[in-house]
């Protein structure tokens, strides 16, 4: 995925991108400019953030580990454009088997690929402050500030240690800082997130997971939390929800 093949309006954002941080929030949050074949996601775990991605495409197509591959290795030059030329990740994962190996092994600076992990990542090792976005980032015009921060939550929120400290951490501000951004536009932290685990949870009630099982996975502390939740935002019940879809 070579920039002649990009989307325009992404490859702009891109380059207009001055920071890690930007370049990140940027590929994840405008992945569908370039198609739905591009599926892109972020996680971060013992200091190392993994840029995880997954063709759409069956495993029994041909292309699949290809596509995986190619993504990979654009993956790995875009970061090598923000974190220099030498640059490469420690290992890779992938999901599948590559040939010829020697090939993406080279890609490594340890020389190691995990083949039959869970996901495809490349990863990238670094604190969490390394991510951390100037504060003139919130000092922006509004609508500018907004976009950044909410794209921050979006990448983020299902991350298993997600808070507002967390996000705080990020962009070097205060919690009230990023309240006072978020209430400008209308919102809270807590109501902004709980839309989002809200959003979630309709789509795995859809795809048939209990109501015991949503509540588990969004990580409320009981079912019955996860049905005041969804009743304060939608103004029914997850078993309200499902009887009105008979």
């Amino acid at each position: 995925m070579d920039e002649e093949i990009l989307h325009p309006n992404l490859q702009n954002q891109l380059l207009q991108a001055d920071d890690l941080s930007s370049f990140l929030n940027i590929l994840i949050s405008q992945r569908h400019l370039q198609g739905s074949h591009l599926q892109l996601w972020l996680e971060y775990e013992s200091n190392e953030l993994r840029i995880c991605h997954s063709s759409s495409l069956a495993e029994t197509n041909r292309s699949y580990g290809h596509a995986n591959e190619f993504t990979t290795f654009f993956i790995i030059n875009q970061l090598k454009k923000r974190l220099g030329s030498q640059w490469q990740p420690n290992y890779l994962a992938f999901h599948h088997q590559c040939l010829p190996k020697a090939k993406i092994v080279g890609q490594t600076k340890d020389q190691k690929v995990i083949y039959g992990a869970r996901k495809n990542y490349v990863p990238l090792r670094l604190d969490i402050e390394q991510l951390a976005l100037p504060i003139s980032t919130l000092n922006k015009k509004r609508e500018d500030a907004m976009t950044r921060l909410t794209g921050m939550i979006d990448n983020f929120w299902e991350y298993e240690s997600f808070s507002i400290e967390f996000i705080a951490h990020l962009f070097g501000v205060s919690e009230r800082t990023l309240q006072r951004v978020l209430l400008q536009n209308g919102t809270t932290f807590r109501d902004y997130v709980n839309k989002k685990k809200i959003h979630k949870s309709i789509q795995l009630l859809n795809q048939g997971y209990s109501i015991q099982s949503v509540a588990e996975k969004m990580r409320y502390s009981d079912p019955s939390n996860f049905s005041r939740a969804m009743k304060k935002h939608l103004n029914l019940t997850p078993k309200q929800y499902l009887q009105q879809r008979l």
